[in-house]
């Protein structure tokens, strides 16, 4: 089910919500990642992956979603995301002209 579009963050982040209805009171589950191992393991296969992104790659990774029109602010469409995107250009900046610097001939 889609949640109610009840502001523009919700919206742009584009989430989905899953209700399962049981009538058993076994099946009321309060921690979610232990219910996933349990189902897991019961049926031997994997239902999710865990993806660890190296610190020195999370800029570069940045910058991919950026160019395919994901930033801070299309995610968070408030202050806060506007802060987070020019935070992360002014950054990109300093890094720019930090690795030109070092090819200049004092």
């Amino acid at each position: 089910m889609e949640p109610p579009q009840v502001d523009d963050r919700v919206k742009n982040q584009q989430g989905l919500l899953s209700i399962f209805l049981s009538y058993q009171k076994e099946d009321l589950v309060i921690d979610l990642c232990e219910y996933i191992k349990g189902v897991e393991a019961k049926r031997s296969t994997e239902l999710l992956s865990k993806v660890i992104i190296p610190q020195g790659s999370k800029f570069r990774l940045g910058g991919a979603l950026e160019q395919n029109g994901i930033d801070p602010h299309h995610v968070f469409p408030d202050l806060q995301g506007l802060m987070l995107l020019l935070r992360r250009q002014r950054e990109s900046h300093f890094d720019f002209y930090r690795e030109e610097r070092k090819k200049w001939n004092w």
